[in-house]
């Protein structure tokens, strides 16, 4: 059953009007899409969420077991980076060849510094 959801961002966006059912049932497919749908309203709005890398007591949604996969794009030099959280469902981003390679090295870094240190 499709949601009657709607979201109007204030003039200076700071501010979403939501009009929601109440009460509101919904199916697990129904809530993926109502979050998905917030997150772009979110996304619209000031501030903006900060590019800059998280600071300790950031908040954020931290799962213990998370589920990846890479998915060629259309162009040889992309990949899709997707992660599978168990609230919001795939996540996708997608990642030039330099930024993967990036995203790798630093992995690899957090990670040999984390074993010397112990």
């Amino acid at each position: 059953m499709p949601l009657d959801f709607k979201a109007q961002v204030s003039a200076d966006v700071t501010e979403a009007k939501l009009e929601i059912p109440s009460p509101l049932t919904v199916g697990a497919e129904d809530l993926e899409e109502l979050i998905r749908q917030l997150a772009w309203v979110r996304a619209s709005m000031k501030p903006e969420v900060p590019l800059s890398d998280p600071v300790r007591g950031t908040k954020k949604s931290s799962v213990s077991a998370l589920r990846y996969f890479l998915a060629h794009q259309e162009t040889p030099d992309k990949l899709e980076l997707m992660l599978l959280h168990p609230g919001f469902g795939w996540l996708g981003m997608i990642l030039n060849k330099d930024a993967f390679e990036r995203l790798v090295q630093l992995g690899r870094l957090v990670l040999h510094q984390t074993t010397t240190q112990q």
